[in-house]
């Protein structure tokens, strides 16, 4: 599945990094690093790119055309969230969320393993297995697992991850991890641009309404890329935050959304045919398609997707805390 993402997103986040190490710890802790990020992203132009060439291109021209602006919007959004820091936000809702790298997201949680890749999510939980087998929590202890407890599990994954993966160069591995870093950005900091999922719903809808022969000439996410650097800029780090901008782009931009959806499926259908370049994280969805495969078979769930493998992982963790032996006995044999 392409991707369609906004490349302004690392360059605020960034920058707001930068800023906010500047700052006090007193006023580091009053504020949160995503609704610096959300707020500044409101107020930059939109860098859309679905492939490779695009977001390089995107990224240089976002970096040449908005340095400037990028460091003096930070600055502002830094300053709105000391005099007015959002207390207690609820959470975006887990709809507004949805993506493979918010699952996997969960799953480095489920795990205690927080920059865990895809490619290693199999034998992290299979790690877990044993962990949860060998530590069993009483029903009153699952609070104090994030201490101690869950210190000895991360050490166990980490000792079980280093003997069983492949070693790869320091050069490589550091380009990776920056892209890795990257690709989970939202899912890390809790940020979406909620018109998103609007743009691809209605961009769906439209070419589904095309002859087939001339909907195949079109991917969905470039549509989506096109319409999106047109509109404005909608992110949110909060439920009552999406719920408002929600509330904007049905009263202000419905009508909006259609025009510059129609125009994109215009535009790239008058383009010839030519091969799509992958987008910069197809190396991470390669790997979440095999890991997802090897834990169906491990697990015996043909129904197993990227969307409902972090709740499939957590119940076998469960299971086997309570006292169920199956899975750690097919750890233990190879099986799984």
């Amino acid at each position: 599945m392409t991707i369609c993402r906004n490349v302004m997103e690392e360059l605020v986040v960034a920058e707001a990094k930068v800023q906010m190490a500047r700052l006090e710890p007193r006023i580091q802790e009053q504020i949160r690093l995503a609704d610096v990020a959300a707020y500044a992203l409101n107020q930059l132009p939109l860098f859309y790119a679905t492939n490779q060439r695009g977001w390089d291109k995107q990224r240089q021209r976002a970096q040449e055309e908005c340095g400037r602006q990028i460091s003096a919007v930070v600055r502002q959004a830094i300053v709105n969230a000391t005099n007015a820091p959002l207390r207690n936000p609820e959470p975006l809702p887990p709809h507004d969320l949805v993506s493979p790298e918010q699952s996997l997201f969960r799953i480095q949680e489920l795990c205690n393993q927080k920059n865990l890749y895809w490619r290693d999510v199999p034998r992290a939980v299979a790690a877990a297995i044993v962990d949860a087998k060998q530590r069993p929590l009483a029903p009153r202890e699952e609070e104090a697992e994030v201490g101690t407890g869950g210190r000895r599990m991360a050490e166990g994954i980490k000792a079980y991850l280093k003997r069983a993966k492949h070693p790869v160069p320091k050069a490589k591995k550091e380009e990776e991890d920056r892209d890795f870093a990257v690709y989970m950005l939202r899912a890390s900091y809790g940020f979406v641009n909620i018109l998103e999922f609007q743009v691809l719903q209605v961009a769906q809808k439209q070419i589904a309404r095309l002859p087939l022969p001339a909907a195949k000439r079109i991917v969905l996410e470039e549509v989506a890329a096109y319409a999106l650097n047109q509109l404005p800029p909608m992110y949110a780090t909060s439920a009552r935050w999406a719920k408002e901008l929600k509330l904007r782009v049905r009263v202000e931009l419905a009508r909006e959304v259609i025009t510059k959806v129609r125009e994109g499926i215009l535009q790239l259908s008058q383009l010839p045919l030519r091969h799509f370049l992958p987008d910069p994280f197809a190396q991470f969805a390669e790997e979440q398609a095999e890991a997802i495969a090897a834990l169906q078979k491990s697990l015996n769930r043909a129904d197993l997707t990227w969307y409902n493998a972090p709740e499939a992982i957590a119940e076998v963790l469960q299971q086997t805390r309570e006292g169920e032996s199956k899975w750690y006995r097919m750890v233990q044999t190879g099986e799984f």
